[in-house]
């Protein structure tokens, strides 16, 4: 009995040698051979690029494009998608530093959601981000902030 080949579903994103997914011009296997390591996240910044300027060429003039990095809060990634967007959305803590690590300007960092710590505010204050605050009853955490 042959050994059958594996087939892959067509894709426009990535390439198929030789039966071998492909990604950034790279067959699957050579890179796992080279990382000597399984499993692993893999991103494509020309795709990653891409999509985003069809986001953009998608939207009317003058829309702002924000990244929610709880859609994957991956510093590498982040810092990637900084350079492409208007700004990043953080919901907690951590979020709010990794986007600060990428050099994004504070002023375009806005830091939403529910549930914030003290701790959080008063970091996200200091940094100078815009902060979207939820109404009472947590409006008595924010008077030692001076923004309630």
């Amino acid at each position: 009995m042959s050994a059958s080949l594996i087939t892959h579903t067509n894709s426009h994103a990535f390439d198929i040698i030789d039966s071998c997914l492909c990604v950034g011009g790279s067959k699957i296997t050579d890179i796992v051979k080279e990382l000597d390591c399984s499993p692993f996240y893999l991103y494509d910044s020309d795709l990653i690029k891409a999509r985003v300027r069809f986001i953009r060429d998608s939207l009317p003039e003058g829309i702002k494009l924000h990244y929610a990095i709880k859609a994957n809060p991956m510093p590498a990634l982040v810092q990637l998608v900084t350079g492409l967007v208007d700004g990043l959305d953080v919901a907690s803590g951590g979020e709010l530093n990794i986007s600060l690590a990428t050099g994004c300007p504070p002023a375009d960092i806005s830091f939403a959601g529910p549930g914030k710590t003290v701790v959080e505010l008063e970091a996200a204050v200091k940094a100078g981000v815009t902060l979207n605050v939820n109404p009472p009853p947590n409006c008595n955490d924010w008077q030692p902030l001076a923004i309630c």
